[in-house]
């Protein structure tokens, strides 16, 4: 259920940044702040629930929080006018498009295996801290020094798009990524866990933020499907291959050896990705509409074939879209 809720929540975040010439870093930066505000105290409330219960884990405070917050945002979003969508027909007609494309299928394939990082990372951190003794409210905890410590990464997002472009950001995520595993393999006291976790500021809320652009970049004519695959391919498939696999090598490896070898294979594929782009990929064109094809929009159900007026990113409230096509891919 929250795979498939996240995509469509960043999909609603993108199209209102984008009908109100808004700003998504900085929509960003306030779920951070909520991610950072309601961690350590979901620790606690979890920590008193168990104490309650005589030692036995109950995680039952923070299922409801989360109904709380998932039924407020529901009233919000149902007070909001969000009701532009490509039509459902012409999305599965351009998955098969913009896939054949070999730059976008390897970007598919590179943001699937953060994906895989991601859902390891986040399935099995918190045991790993529990095999340290460490307690609830210390687990909640790096979830706000993650959060917190990408507010100015987050903050400064455009600017490093444009300073170092696209792929090289994807590279050195994914270079992040390894290193933090890395910083996992050798750590024996919990609260070493919360330094290691400020590089997440880089693996999940800059590598996003980069993906997105990167969809407005190379397929400007295809945004709202590409939009919609990598969110899929991330946050859903993605997560639960890593959780399946990490949970494997976590009984086979032990959690050492399978951190080192999460580590190995994010820095591999960090490398092989910025390698094949560097002699390849940049060569190649973008997939564009057909001249004369005009995509249809569903707009509060009524379809129509009014050409959109936006084609790329929001990420500024001087300008519409950032310039991506000045800055290095």
């Amino acid at each position: 259920m929250v795979s498939t809720v996240m995509p469509l929540l960043d999909a609603i975040a993108y199209h209102m940044s984008d009908q109100f010439n808004g700003d998504l870093g900085y929509q960003r930066i306030f779920s951070l702040l909520g991610m950072s505000a309601i961690a350590p105290i979901s620790g606690l409330l979890i920590g008193k629930a168990t104490e309650g219960n005589g030692g036995v884990p109950d995680y039952s405070p923070a299922l409801y929080l989360l109904t709380i917050f998932n039924a407020i945002g529901v009233v919000i979003c149902c007070l909001m006018n969000m009701g532009v969508r490509d039509s459902a027909e012409q999305i599965w007609q351009n998955v098969g498009k913009i896939l054949g494309n070999a730059k976008i299928s390897i970007f598919v394939l590179v943001v699937f295996l953060s994906g895989c990082a991601w859902g390891f990372n986040e399935n099995y951190l918190f045991w790993f801290m529990e095999g340290l003794g460490s307690p609830k409210w210390v687990m909640g905890l790096t979830n706000t020094v993650a959060a917190v410590s990408a507010i100015p990464v987050v903050a400064c997002s455009t600017f490093l798009i444009k300073r170092c472009g696209h792929t090289k950001l994807l590279a050195l995520c994914l270079i992040i990524y390894g290193s933090s595993f890395f910083s996992y393999a050798v750590i024996w006291n919990y609260f070493m866990v919360l330094p290691a976790e400020i590089l997440e500021a880089f693996t999940t809320s800059l590598l996003w933020m980069v993906a997105s652009v990167y969809c407005g970049k190379i397929a400007p004519d295809y945004l709202a499907t590409l939009q919609g695959i990598i969110g899929a391919v991330h946050q859903a498939f993605g997560r639960g291959v890593g959780s399946l696999i990490g949970g494997i090598m976590f009984e086979k490896f032990k959690p050492r050896m399978t951190y080192n070898i999460f580590g190995i294979a994010s820095v591999a594929v960090g490398v092989i990705y910025a390698f094949l782009h560097w002699i390849w990929l940049r060569k190649l064109a973008n997939p564009q509409r057909p001249e004369g094809e005009v995509p249809t929009i569903v707009l509060d159900g009524v379809e129509n074939t009014e050409e959109p007026t936006h084609t790329e990113y929001p990420t500024s409230r001087r300008s519409s879209t950032i310039s991506v096509g000045n800055s290095q891919a």
